[in-house]
This record gives C-alpha cells, sequence and structure tokens, in this order.
C-alpha cells in the first residue's frame, strides 16, 4: 500500500468517524440519556483508532504461521554453502533473511542444550515458579512444568489454533518418548502439562489432537483445515542434527512449495526457517557451541524479497513476531522487555 493510498483511507476513515460520532451524540441526545456522551464517544474513537493503526501494520496481514526448526548450524555453514541449492538459490531469492540472528540474545550469553533452545521459542524463557528446564530429556514429572505462561495457550484463549507436526511419529498416542529419529527434545509443548498432562502421559487427549505425525500437513492443507499456527520438526535425518546439510536442502525442496502454494498460504501466512543452536565446530566454546549468529529465513505474500538486515535478533524476537500477529497480551518472558524487536521489517503493507 503506498503512502497515498494510506493517506486516502486514513481520511475515508476520518470522515467516518465523525459521521459516527455526529450519529451517536444526536440519538443519545434525542432520547436524553443518562449515558456518559463523552466517555462513550472516546471509547468509539479509540476502538476506530485501533483498527486503523493494525490495519496499517505489516503483521496485521498474517492470519498463519509455519515454523520449520533445523539443527545445531551457523548461519556461516549455509549461506552460500553449494550443498545448500534449495536453501540459497530458492528461499532466500523468494523469502527475506536475517544473517544476525541468534537462539538468545548476545547480551544474555548462550543458551543449551536444544531443549532449552525449543522452551524458549515457545515460553520466552526456561525458569519457571516450578521448574528450570537444564537438560534434553523426554518430558515426565520431573523433566516438565504446570506454567500456563506459553505461547500457544495463550493463542487459544485469544480464539486461535494450533498443531505440532512432528516427522516420525504413529498419531496413536501423546509422543512423549524418544523413538529412533523422533526426538521429543524438538517438540516444546510436550513439557507444558496443560497440553501433555500431570504428569506427561502418552495417553492424554489434547496431546494427540495437537501433535500430529507430519503426513497429515499435507491432507490438512488439501482440505483447508489447517490451524492458525503450525509447528513443523523434521526428523533427526532431515534436520541436520544426524543427517547432512544436504539432506535437510532435499527435504525443505519437498515440504516447502506443499506449503507456499497453498491456497492458505496465498492469501495471508507466513513461513519462518531457522536453527535451534549453533553448531560446536565453528565456536570458541567446544563444549556448548557458543551464541553465533544461527539465521532465519521468511517467506510470505508481504515479504520484502532478497531483503536482509545487520540487525541482531533471536529467538525471542521471532516469539514476539508471532505475538503481535496473534495480538497475545501479555508478552511471554524477555519479550516483555521493549529492546527486542520483532521481524516486523521484513514485510511490508499490500
Amino acid at each position: 500500500m503506498t503512502f497515498k493510498k494510506i493517506l486516502i483511507f486514513s481520511l475515508i476513515l476520518l470522515a467516518f468517524v465523525g459521521m459516527v460520532v455526529f450519529t451517536v451524540t444526536y440519538f443519545l441526545r434525542s432520547q436524553k440519556s443518562d449515558t456518559d456522551i463523552p466517555a462513550l464517544l472516546a471509547k468509539t474513537a479509540t476502538t476506530l483508532t485501533n483498527k486503523l493503526t493494525k490495519k496499517n501494520l505489516p503483521l496485521s496481514q498474517i492470519n498463519h504461521v509455519f515454523v520449520i526448526l533445523e539443527e545445531n548450524h551457523d548461519w556461516q555453514t549455509i549461506y552460500n554453502n553449494p550443498v545448500a541449492p534449495f536453501i540459497n538459490k530458492t528461499l532466500l531469492t523468494q523469502g527475506a533473511y536475517a544473517s544476525n540472528y541468534h537462539n538468545i540474545p548476545t547480551s544474555m550469553g548462550e543458551l543449551h542444550p536444544s531443549e532449552l533452545n525449543y522452551i524458549f521459542l515457545e515460553a520466552g524463557m526456561v525458569t519457571f515458579p516450578d521448574y528450570t528446564f537444564t537438560t534434553d530429556n523426554d518430558p515426565g514429572a520431573k523433566n516438565s512444568t504446570s506454567s500456563v505462561s506459553h505461547f500457544v495457550t495463550l493463542l487459544e484463549k485469544n480464539g486461535y489454533t494450533w498443531k505440532s507436526y512432528q516427522e516420525g511419529i504413529s498419531g496413536n498416542d501423546c509422543p512423549i518418548v524418544t523413538d529412533n529419529t523422533y526426538a521429543p527434545k524438538h517438540n516444546p509443548f510436550l513439557y507444558f502439562q496443560n497440553v501433555s498432562g500431570n504428569p506427561p502421559s502418552a495417553t492424554n487427549i489434547y496431546c494427540k489432537e495437537h501433535i500430529r505425525p507430519i503426513a497429515e500437513l499435507e491432507q490438512d492443507i488439501k482440505t483447508g483445515n489447517l490451524p492458525n499456527y503450525v509447528f513443523i520438526t523434521p526428523n533427526l535425518e532431515h534436520d541436520m542434527h544426524n543427517g547432512t546439510i544436504a539432506q535437510a536442502d532435499t527435504w525443505l525442496s519437498q515440504i516447502v512449495p506443499t506449503i507456499t502454494n497453498s491456497s492458505t498460504f496465498r492469501k495471508d501466512g507466513a513461513l519462518f526457517i531457522t536453527w535451534d543452536e549453533g553448531t560446536e565446530e565453528n565456536s570458541s566454546d567446544k563444549q556448548t557451541g557458543g551464541n553465533n549468529p544461527i539465521g532465519m529465513i521468511m517467506l510470505s505474500p508481504f515479504i520484502k524479497k532478497g531483503y536482509t538486515n545487520t540487525i541482531e535478533y533471536s529467538h525471542a524476537s521471532f516469539l514476539k513476531t508471532i505475538e503481535e500477529i496473534f495480538h497475545i497480551n501479555p508478552l511471554l518472558g524477555i519479550t516483555n522487555d521493549p529492546k527486542i524487536k520483532s521481524l516486523s521489517d521484513f514485510f511490508i503493507i499490500k
């Protein structure tokens, strides 16, 4: 939307506000109502102003979010790597990317192992009133939290839907146990007891309904039955954890078009692809992996194609972005810090 169009739209809306104010005032006075007219008019003006503001925010155009998490690679091992042609020649040209994107803000040091980064993506923190996450262990009575201060809970309170599509699960139970190339540590929702049970249980119905095999994603796309928030985890061979960059690139070349060619995505979707944390081979600290840039790739009908910048972002930025998209309040964990920037700079108004 050009500045001229925005100006015209604003003038039309202001005229509309004026008519509403006049009509309400006339009606109330004609009825000799005891209603507080100034208060009512102020509320009306505020509501319309909020609608105008949201209308002009790039993120307000998005109603379906897809996220894919890869594993344990610095951006320098991915960018311009010839073994990843889909990422570099297709995704980076069709989308935008943040090259200075970290797992957590560099001012906070670093966050490891993997499980903690997934929890952080969901809640903006890893320390809760009843538990602090420190390991890669499967969810259980001693490795879960009763906290409801996490994204999908607030998402549902706002009337939106979600599913986690996991490669390597059967769909017959709540997948709280490591199984071959499926790892619960890469499925953060399981660690919240209001999702998986107290204690987490394989028989939990809510969990089974929301955490589904990745094979069902294509069917949900075809039927138009997609939730608003889609969290996708490849298996350990396709997420660069056990497999190679080339294997993951091939896997992405198959699943990404399924998403981006869908009518849902073309209408109001956004796809985010990132890594949970960096790789220790490129870190000064071989034991932990450090906090080098891991990169974030974004695709959307509203994206600035080919755009990048040098601003520092992190998983907190991603969480803040989807909080803004779905009007989440209160903001979770460190996303409440005004210094945490969302990824809105990568999107445009259409």
